[in-house]
C-alpha cells in the first residue's frame, strides 16, 4: 500500500503503475492506471457545467459513469446522473440547496464491483427571496396560505405582525406559511408587516421588509 501527498487532485489527473522484479531481476511493469479528474464552472448563476477524464487501467473498461452530488449540511453524497453519453453534463439546479458538490464514481466493466472515484468539485450559489405582498385565506385556494418562495438559502425565518407590532406567526421553515389566523381565530381584513431574515452560503446576513395585504 502506498499513500501518495500532498497532492492537488482538482488539478491534474495522475497516472500510476507499480514496477517490480522477478527472480532473474527483470523488469516486471503493471499496467498504467489514471484516476479520473472532474472539472466544472458556473456558466450562469444557477448553474453547473461539468466535464471529467475517462478512467484508466481496467482491463476490461469502465461499465458505468455516474455522477454524485452532496447537500452542505443536508444530504451525504448521493447518486444524481448517470453519465451515458458524454463526459459532460450541465444542471440548472442551483436553487436547491446553497451549496452543492459533486464527484464522479467509475465501475469496472465485468462485474467485479470495482469502483474509484473522482475528486469534488462544489458550487456555492447566492440566496433568491420572493415576497408576495397579498393573500386571500378564504378557503377556496390556490393562496389561502402565505408563503415565502426563496432558493439556495442557508437559514431563514419569517416573522408577521400587525400594525402595531404585535408577531403573529414566526417559521424558519420555507414550506410552513401563515394561514392567516392568530392565537387560532382569524385576522380581520388589512394590511400587515413581515420581516425575512435569511443567510448565504458563507453565512452573510440579509433582511428583506414589506407589507402584506389579506383579503377576504
Amino acid at each position: 500500500q502506498f499513500i501518495d501527498q500532498p497532492i492537488n487532485t482538482d488539478s491534474n489527473a495522475f497516472e500510476y503503475r507499480i514496477l517490480g522484479k522477478d527472480l532473474c531481476g527483470n523488469d516486471l511493469i503493471s499496467d498504467v492506471h489514471t484516476n479520473t479528474l472532474l472539472r466544472g464552472t458556473q456558466p450562469e448563476a444557477y448553474s453547473a457545467s461539468l466535464n471529467f477524464t475517462d478512467y484508466l487501467g481496467w482491463q476490461n473498461g469502465v461499465s458505468i459513469y455516474q455522477y454524485h452530488r452532496l447537500l452542505t449540511d443536508k444530504t451525504p453524497y448521493e447518486w444524481y446522473y448517470d453519465a451515458l453519453e458524454s463526459n459532460t453534463a450541465y444542471f440548472d439546479n442551483g436553487l436547491e440547496h446553497f451549496t452543492q458538490c459533486y464527484r464522479v464514481k467509475a465501475t469496472e466493466l465485468g462485474g467485479t464491483n470495482e469502483v474509484t472515484w473522482s475528486n469534488e468539485v462544489c458550487f456555492n450559489y447566492e440566496p433568491v427571496v420572493f415576497a408576495p405582498n397579498a393573500f386571500t385565506p378564504n378557503n377556496v385556494g390556490p393562496n389561502d396560505s402565505y408563503f415565502v418562495v426563496a432558493g439556495s438559502f442557508k437559514t431563514i425565518n419569517l416573522a408577521i405582525y400587525n400594525r402595531w407590532g404585535e408577531k403573529l406567526f414566526e417559521t424558519q421553515d420555507i414550506n410552513v406559511g401563515w394561514d392567516g389566523t392568530y392565537n387560532g381565530k382569524p385576522v380581520s381584513q388589512g394590511v400587515f408587516i413581515y420581516s425575512l431574515d435569511y443567510t448565504s452560503y458563507d453565512d452573510t446576513p440579509y433582511r428583506q421588509k414589506g407589507t402584506i395585504t389579506l383579503l377576504k
